[in-house]
């Protein structure tokens, strides 16, 4: 989120990376420990499609590349894949010249379970889905991704701030994200996650509930319950108030 991505085309996550010119590059790889993730069968790198744009290339395992031109005629999403035989190796993205946006890559095998990516970025309100980025570009990103399930999980960040106006900003923000998700994948459940009990030092030392977390965990059950979607509270799951101070 700074002043060079005016245009809110931050990808599903909410970041981009830029490129300008040949030789800048990432190298991702699966998991070395562990029972999962220790190898991969097919990549994806998510990018901007834009005019007078660049070009990048795909290597797996330091094999012959795979370039992708990012030039169209106006702006849009692009996905670049690649499958695999299960490598276990690293691929590379690098550019080869021109401007380059991208948004993130997926790595992913055959084998059964479930697929969950955890997207956050740090300090974030549900506001920042709901304003700074752009609709119709987060809407195409949404449905490549294609999930059976979005979970919204915030509220901590914005208990720090939570005046009578700014809660109904917040209660505002949450239904238009949730508009949004419902409107770009009309058949995925979607779960309201409340914040956890977050406690501050009253007078004397001792540590008490933030009086605003009772507030928002109210404000999105009713925002669930308005919208038809799960809730989870999470605040009651850890404990309810004064958790926190038990806790610490």
């Amino acid at each position: 989120m700074n002043p060079r991505t005016r245009d809110g085309e931050l990808g599903l996550g909410g970041v981009a990376f830029y490129g300008n010119g040949a030789g800048k590059y990432a190298r991702f790889a699966p998991a070395s420990e562990g029972p999962t993730g220790r190898k991969f069968s097919h990549l994806e790198v998510y990018y901007l499609q834009q005019p007078n744009g660049g070009q990048f290339s795909l290597a797996v395992d330091d094999q012959d590349s795979e370039v992708v031109s990012t030039a169209a005629d106006q702006e849009t999403s692009g996905f670049a894949e690649i499958k695999t035989s299960a490598a276990t190796g690293s691929f590379s993205v690098k550019t080869l010249g021109g401007d380059v946006r991208l948004f993130g890559a997926v790595l992913e095998n055959d084998d059964p379970g479930v697929v969950y990516d955890s997207l956050g970025v740090n300090g974030a309100f549900a506001g920042l889905l709901a304003t700074a980025m752009n609709e119709h570009h987060w809407a195409e990103q949404l449905q490549h991704r294609n999930s059976n399930l979005v979970i919204l999980n915030y509220g901590t960040n914005e208990s720090q701030y939570a005046s009578d106006d700014q809660m109904q900003r917040y209660e505002r923000e949450l239904c238009e994200v949730v508009r949004r998700v419902r409107t770009a994948l009309p058949s995925a459940s979607i779960l309201i996650v409340s914040p956890m009990d977050r406690g501050k030092h009253a007078p004397g030392g001792k540590v008490v509930t933030l009086p605003s977390i009772p507030k928002i965990v109210e404000m999105q059950r009713r925002v669930a319950r308005e919208t038809h979607c799960a809730f989870l509270n999470m605040f009651a799951a850890m404990g309810g108030e004064g958790t926190m101070a038990r806790w610490h």
